[in-house]
């Protein structure tokens, strides 16, 4: 008898139909796997659909158990976990299906079998007696204390990512590998055990599998690009984000092919203020890389951001007057822009909000959005309001920018070619998202380029009381202004007019 040993397939529906398509040519009987099916991967639930189909018999890892708490645990672990691997429970759990969460929280931990006179045991994590799981080189001393307490023939686990096996003088301990997100070698992994006649066999299959579609998946999805570079090189999130962008290539053609579309549909509708879109687009991420300790977004929102703020302005070729809703309007409709879903949304939302109302759950478009993505588009946005009032006059003036934050303030000190009394009062007008958002005053300090420091300006004036400028409704915690957000006539395009800066209709 054959059986197929899987596990730790993370949401990597590619490799997992691979797998499954090589053991049932390699003469396997059954399948079982060992857990730790979701997360990280593009394909949650079509991984679940799959697996509850035909001879399998599945085990919840710890992955598959985080993705089902992870919006009691959520606030919990945003103190100690890195926010990627929060998003990769979080994305894996939205995108199961209510039927198949219910599948992954009815399935057992372990299980003890019998197969062919033999008692097995099947875990997702084997451990010693100090809680450290088994590897290839734990001494045969300790497998052998192991094999005594637990009392069965076989043991097949997963968890380390690295197929490997072990004998004790009564046991066999079988790591199964990863076949959706192996370690030390890209290609997936999975166990042939043989309980024919005579003590169990054991054959570890490494195999290729179209890992560039998998890799697709998860940038379509607007995952971390951490994620790709994980299924690419065979590494741990740790190793890829170390590794993070460390060359062109790295960065990957679908990105880069997505800024690139960007910044080619700015430049086809508005060649005259190409400018200001690079320069708001600097300015954005100079903003985002100084704050990065306070949001924590990483690479995907730094994309993100990039590519709305090449976009934020594109709607004023439907007029001046609601441009920042025609841009979102732009954005969810092109064909020229390489968005998946999930990128469009984001990016839509954020563009749409770089000026007027603050984003409110009585907007369609992001009401669509989960709490997470919500609160990433109002960081996002907020950074995008500050760094359009800076090019106010579309004539790129400021030329270097820093952000530091303290207990109480946001201190931005910008370098100016020009004075800039009119960017004073449009940062204060729309800062207020980033304001709200991290609980901060924001604060500007003015140098000339190449001349003398300024002084320190709150554009608010000196008798400005922070906290009694916030309205009720922002300080109540809620992101919708009731009074509708109703304001003056709009001062940057009155601003535009009378600079003949352009001539819209």
């Amino acid at each position: 008898m054959k059986i197929a040993c899987i596990g730790d397939i993370h949401g990597n529906l590619h490799a997992l139909q691979a797998v499954l398509a090589d053991a049932a040519r390699r003469g396997a009987n059954t399948v079982w796997n060992v857990g730790d099916s979701v997360g990280y991967g593009a394909c949650p639930d079509q991984v679940i659909t799959r697996l509850r189909k035909g001879d399998i018999t599945n085990l919840q890892g710890n992955y598959d158990r985080k993705t089902l708490m992870v919006r009691k645990k959520r606030a919990k672990w945003s103190e100690t976990k890195k926010p990627e691997k929060l998003l990769a429970f979080q994305w894996a759990h939205d995108h199961l299906s209510g039927n198949n969460r219910k599948w992954l929280a009815d399935l057992p931990r372990e299980l003890h079998l019998e197969q062919a006179g033999m008692r097995i045991l099947l875990t997702h994590t084997c451990e010693n007696a100090q809680k450290q799981p088994i590897a290839e080189d734990t001494p045969l001393q300790e497998l052998e204390e192991l094999a005594k307490k637990l009392d069965v023939d076989v043991v097949i686990f997963g968890h380390t990512h690295r197929p490997f096996a072990l004998r004790s003088a009564n046991c066999l301990f079988v790591n199964t590998g990863s076949v959706g997100r192996p370690e030390g070698d890209p290609r997936a992994s999975y166990a042939l055990l043989d309980l024919g006649s005579g003590a169990p066999k054991v054959e570890h299959i490494l195999l290729e599998y179209d890992v560039e579609d998998a890799v697709h998946a998860i940038r379509l999805a607007d995952l971390p690009e951490e994620f790709a570079q994980m299924l690419y090189l065979g590494i741990d999130f740790d190793e890829a984000r170390r590794r993070r962008f460390a060359s062109v290539a790295h960065l990957g053609s679908g990105k880069t092919e997505a800024l690139e579309a960007a910044e080619a549909m700015a430049l086809h509708i508005d060649p005259a203020d190409a400018d200001h879109a690079r320069q708001v687009a600097r300015l954005s991420l100079r903003i985002f890389d100084d704050l990065e300790s306070l949001h924590g977004l990483g690479a995907t929102g730094r994309f993100w951001l990039h590519l709305a703020a090449l976009l934020h302005d594109i709607g004023w070729s439907q007029g001046g007057r609601a441009h920042h809703k025609a841009s979102a309007d732009m954005i969810m409709d092109s064909q020229d822009l390489p968005f998946g879903a999930r990128r469009r949304l984001m990016v839509a939302n954020i563009a749409r909000y770089h000026r007027k109302a603050l984003p409110s759950d009585k907007h369609p478009l992001f009401a669509t959005l989960n709490a997470d993505d919500q609160q990433r588009v109002r960081i996002l946005a907020g950074i995008l309001r500050v760094a359009d009032a800076l090019d106010l006059r579309h004539r790129e003036l400021v030329r270097n920018l820093e952000c530091k934050a303290t207990a109480k303030t946001l201190r931005l000190t910008c370098q100016a070619s020009a004075p800039m009394a009119g960017e004073n009062q449009q940062v204060h007008k729309k800062a207020d998202l980033l304001e709200l958002v991290f609980g901060l005053s924001i604060r500007l300090q003015w140098k000339e380029f190449g001349g003398a420091q300024a002084q320190a300006v709150d554009p608010r004036g000196p008798h400005y009381n922070h906290l009694r400028q916030i309205p009720l409704w922002a300080r109540a915690g809620t992101m919708h202004d009731p009074g509708d957000h109703k304001r003056q006539v709009d001062r940057e395009a009155d601003i535009r007019k009378r600079q003949g800066k352009r001539s819209k209709k």
